[in-house]
């Protein structure tokens, strides 16, 4: 199986050096990917979007991972995607250590099953789109917001350096998580439900 999974993993490689080469990466991400094959990468993670579902076997990509880690490549496995159906399916597989997903203020009941079953699982979370694109310009609401979940790492997106300053003050000062918060909470959740 071990050579099976290194001919796979070399034809890859290969293929992925190619196709970098005719995109024209960035030397720095070349380098980085290169990396990967040369040293020890400390956490590699998976992307999977909904239209890839079926041509992923989630515990042939954990063999993938393991054998990768036995060989001293990798330290930890995450595994990424916008869909809460694949997210339980990757859970399920007991392999990950770390899940991302999106979730902020806006996202439903089933996110939040998902966060809870990382929690049981003590699987990493972290959270895509903490402003929801965008949409979500209330920086205080959504800091207070993942101040309730302080296992989740928000990955924030930020459009300008105004943005930036409001998280990083809000991240040191956070806001007060009371009645009207969750009021304010509700009113903005009503208006794009």
């Amino acid at each position: 199986k071990m050579q099976d999974f290194l001919k796979k993993f070399n034809k890859f490689k290969e293929n992925w050096q190619n196709t970098a080469k005719e995109k024209k990466y960035s030397d720095s991400q070349l380098e980085s990917a290169e990396k990967l094959w040369k040293d020890e990468t400390e956490a590699f993670l998976t992307n999977i979007q909904e239209e890839q579902e079926n041509y992923f076997n989630l515990d042939e990509l954990g063999n993938s991972f393991s054998l990768l880690k036995e060989r001293g490549k990798i330290k930890h496995c995450g595994f990424a995607t916008q869909s809460v159906e694949i997210a339980k399916k990757a859970l399920e597989a007991d392999f990950f250590e770390t899940i991302q997903l999106p979730f902020n203020l806006l996202t439903g009941q089933d996110t939040l099953e998902i966060y809870n079953l990382c929690q049981k699982k003590d699987v990493g979370f972290i959270a895509m789109k903490p402003l929801y694109g965008g949409l979500v310009q209330n920086i205080p609401l959504a800091q207070g917001f993942f101040n309730q979940y302080e296992d989740v790492i928000p990955l924030w997106g930020v459009r300008n350096i105004d943005e930036l300053n409001q998280i990083l003050y809000f991240n040191e000062h956070p806001p007060v998580v009371d009645d009207k918060f969750n009021e304010e909470v509700e009113k903005m959740r009503m208006f794009f439900s």
